[in-house]
């Protein structure tokens, strides 16, 4: 996923990574249909969140059928050297 520049700025002043994470609900066709960000930096759960809305998740079949599902996602944002 390319990134954006806002979390840059706040990783590269503090040298160091940081994580954002939440939980999300995946439609019946793999899609993000729901997500709640419940942890990390405002600039960089806007980042995540932003970025988790274009995955496409594998859809989950039971009994034959696909159905919703949730689950928890963290997302690790790395300043590399």
């Amino acid at each position: 996923m390319k990134a954006s520049l806002p979390w840059l700025i706040i990783t590269k002043g503090r040298r160091t990574g940081a994580a954002s994470g939440g939980r999300n609900r995946v439609a019946r066709n793999g899609t993000v249909k729901q997500l709640d960000v419940v942890k990390g930096d405002a600039v960089l759960a806007r980042a995540a969140a932003d970025g988790v809305r274009k995955w496409k998740f594998r859809p989950t079949v039971v009994d034959g059928k696909t159905v919703e599902v949730e689950s928890e996602i963290q997302v690790q944002f790395t300043l590399l050297p």
